[in-house]
């Protein structure tokens, strides 16, 4: 088993969560849909180098599904969104962008504190990876009810994916292939209605603002 000193998870989860909090930062769409792409990269290198030191075989082919949903066809979606739906494409949010990275930094300490080390087998960088996709998925669900936009909450959602991707690398070393395949393709279909929706959305009502779509509530 390869020592965790000569693996990439030391300096790929800091770079996970530090992407997370450049995203409350990031004042414009395409920014954001780039920070989550990098953030997927890393996440198909984590998924790589905990196969190799789990000895998991099956671990090749999660990482290349995950960077073909994740990397590639999720984005692709995602910019295709911002280019044909006539929307701004700055962040509108209802906390500013300074606090909401200094509240996203919290939810991190918060989640690394309240977290308990648990025996996930010899490697104890699996208990950090944990802390982190818990983490994760608690800023992803800050930034969906942080933001204004129909698109960046469901940019959140996408975040909150990759949170728990983490949490189930750092757990179950060989989750059966058929399953990681259904998680990309429910994604994949999530990411096309999204883009159906917003579009829907923004012909009807000349809006994705969520703001203004709860006023027309009767």
């Amino acid at each position: 088993m390869i020592s965790t000193q000569y693996t990439l998870i030391p300096y790929l989860i800091p770079l996970l969560l530090v992407t997370n909090i450049l995203m409350l930062g990031c004042r414009r769409l395409e920014k954001n849909v780039q920070l989550y792409t990098f953030q997927s990269y890393c996440l198909v290198l984590l998924i790589l180098a905990v196969g190799m030191l789990t000895q998991s075989h099956h671990s090749l082919w999660v990482a290349l599904l995950t960077l073909l949903g994740k990397c590639i066809l999720i984005p692709k979606i995602l910019m295709t969104v911002i280019r044909k739906v006539d929307m701004k494409r700055e962040v509108e949010t209802f906390i500013s962008l300074p606090t909401s990275m200094l509240l996203g930094g919290g939810l991190i300490l918060l989640s690394y504190h309240l977290m308990p080390n648990l025996q996930l087998g010899p490697l104890a960088v699996l208990n950090e990876l944990l802390k982190a996709g818990v983490a994760i998925a608690l800023i992803g669900l800050f930034m969906m009810v942080s933001r204004k936009k129909a698109f960046t909450e469901v940019l959140g959602l996408f975040v909150i994916d990759n949170g728990l991707f983490c949490m189930i690398t750092a757990t179950v070393f060989e989750m059966p292939i058929m399953i990681e395949m259904g998680f990309v393709f429910e994604l994949l279909l999530g990411a096309m209605t999204m883009a159906l929706l917003v579009y829907r959305v923004k012909k009807t009502f000349n809006t994705v603002n969520v703001t203004y779509l709860r006023n027309l509530k009767g």
